[in-house]
């Protein structure tokens, strides 16, 4: 599909600055903590005229020492008024950058954040998520990789603020570029990406996977898939296992079966795009002609040399089903550093290496040893960290946000010349991530409080346990009353309830669960006594003593067994 030397003159030229830019990356982790402080020192002298810069005399801060005396750690919370404002269109009130777009992510409270997009952080993001990648490519992969396509799955939809700022999903402003609408980069990434515009912004009743995969297939010659999760790499996958003869037959005929629900309109649109494409359709008959139980993502696309998205943590498990269910191992995995809406803090170590390194010039980061608590008068610098130990990040960085403490929690493995490299171990504030919605434990709380408020009950405790074995994922809730009306209240009734309560707390899960990346969460009634009974387990094996924690998000098989064996069917 499309001009193939055009693709590859593309991907050369990407190659070719990405090999430039881990030179420049390899001299930035040589001297980390004078690179770090440079982009303090930055930021302080660009935002020193706002109201936050003013507030906190940023102009009289000499010393990294001066900045952890004179401004404070913050969250969300303390400046959300800030950024109410800033979303009326107000300037200059906690950055002096130039933003149109505010990224909408979770909040530790239920509600929603939003995080300016400002020029200079796009610009971090830009660097380190597409030149410093492409350097990475060219460092592991074979060379072949510059002659194919990538296929990106990307989606997002974002909304108009009466300021005319946009506010929405990240992914919303990567969608739109490549759908059309930002140039000069849409011609470039229409022509290495396959997903055509129509799948970019899903609007209601548009079957998105159908369209993503159906250009991916007809492509033999992808060379790598990306995503923001490895969860939703499986996902496609798994459509792909379940509907490939209807694709296939789509293929061949140069038609979208009437099974396929889109608008009319996005129908006529998409097939002004293709045509009958019978020998593709006859070499993937062939792949799969015994059904689909073959590791077919090598088999479909033979150049298919790796997979990227964020796959470690509590994503492990995706990893681990696209090798043994989809590739058999024979693609690479390449893991996503530490980022978020609030900037990026780590990036990929190489190909299949769980480790990220640090990365000094995109933020000033600050670090707290787990064992301190939150006591911030310890925190320290890049160049103070120690092999084998934990650290939460506190960072400053380009989108208007002052030792902000992100709650990324992660151990160092070692060092990439003199930066840390790190794993990410969780998130403080027990956010799960199953498909990037990023529901937290006071989201899943509020729902079932304000569930158990639909039903006239009273809490007693609750655990949320992330069932990655079905695709899509599923949360299952699990509530203990014990009130004996829970007795007449059926999981169907309770379950619908749920999820209403919890689509309207998280807007990112709604939006993931309308397209279907989600199933609905299946909730249950508990014995009653569940958490006592954890705890006497753990007294009884020694894990317990005085500073046992309730279990509210499940982490562990020995948790997830104890207390799914405690529902009352």
């Amino acid at each position: 599909m499309g001009n193939e030397a055009t693709t590859q003159k593309i991907n050369i030229q990407n190659r070719d600055n990405g090999r430039k830019f881990l030179e420049h990356f390899d001299q930035v982790t040589k001297h980390p903590k004078e690179e770090s402080t440079k982009v303090l020192f930055k930021i302080l002298d660009d935002n020193k005229d706002t109201e936050y810069g003013k507030k906190y005399n940023f102009k009289d801060i000499h010393t990294i020492e001066d900045f952890q005396k004179m401004v404070p750690v913050i969250t969300y919370d303390d400046v959300v008024d800030d950024i109410e404002r800033m979303k009326l269109g107000e300037k200059n009130i906690l950055t002096s950058y130039n933003f149109n777009h505010m990224n909408l992510t979770s909040g530790t409270t239920g509600k929603p954040k939003s995080i300016p997009l400002t020029d200079e952080q796009t610009e971090v993001f830009m660097k380190y998520e597409s030149q410093y990648m492409q350097g990475i490519l060219d460092k592991y992969l074979d060379p072949s990789w510059v002659e194919g396509k990538f296929f990106a799955p990307v989606e997002g939809k974002h909304t108009v603020l009466d300021s005319g700022i946009t506010i929405g999903a990240a992914s919303s402003i990567i969608a739109d570029t490549l759908k059309g609408d930002l140039e000069p980069y849409s011609s470039l990434f229409k022509a290495i990406y396959t997903s055509p515009p129509e799948a970019m912004v899903p609007g209601p009743d548009i079957d998105t996977k159908y369209i993503h995969l159906r250009f991916a297939i007809m492509e033999k010659n992808i060379v790598g898939i990306t995503a923001s999760l490895y969860s939703l790499i499986v996902i496609f996958m798994n459509y792909l296992y379940n509907n490939y003869e209807v694709l296939i037959n789509d293929i061949e005929k140069g038609t979208i079966d009437s099974s396929i629900s889109l608008p009319d309109d996005v129908r006529e649109s998409l097939l002004e795009k293709i045509e009958p494409m019978p020998e593709r359709a006859e070499e993937l008959r062939e792949i799969f002609k015994n059904g689909p139980d073959i590791q077919f993502m090598p088999l479909i696309w033979p150049k298919l040399q790796y997979v990227l998205g964020i796959g470690t943590g509590d994503l492990s498990h995706y990893d681990k089903i696209l090798k043994e269910k989809f590739h058999g191992g024979k693609i690479h995995s390449i893991y996503m550093g530490i980022q978020s809406s609030e900037g990026l803090w780590s990036v990929s170590k190489g190909v299949d290496d769980i480790n990220s390194i640090l990365v000094p010039d995109s933020s000033f980061m600050e670090f707290l040893d787990l064992d301190y608590g939150d006591d911030f008068s310890k925190c320290v610098t890049i160049d103070k960290l120690e092999v084998g130990k934990a650290y939460q990040i506190i960072v400053t960085s380009f989108v208007g946000l002052y030792r902000y403490r992100m709650n990324d929690c992660f151990k160092v493995t070692g060092f990439y010349n003199e930066t840390p490299t790190v794993e990410f171990m969780y998130r403080v504030n027990n956010t799960i991530n199953m498909v990037a919605e990023k529901t937290t434990e006071i989201m899943f709380k509020r729902a079932v409080e304000e569930t158990l408020d639909e039903f006239d009950l009273t809490l007693k405790d609750y655990e949320v346990y992330a069932d990655f074995s079905t695709i899509p994922g599923q949360y299952v809730i699990m509530i203990e009353t014990d009130d004996e009306k829970r007795f007449s209240i059926s999981r169907e009734e309770i379950s619908k309830v749920y999820l209403e309560k919890l689509r309207k707390i998280n807007p990112l899960f709604d939006m993931k669960y309308e397209m279907d990346y989600l199933q609905a969460p299946d909730v249950y009634f508990e014995k009653p006594g569940a958490q006592i009974l954890f705890k006497d387990k753990m007294d009884a094996l020694g894990k317990g003593g005085a500073q046992f924690k309730p279990v509210h998000i499940i982490r562990t098989s020995e948790q997830a067994e104890f207390f799914l064996n405690l529902r009352e069917l």
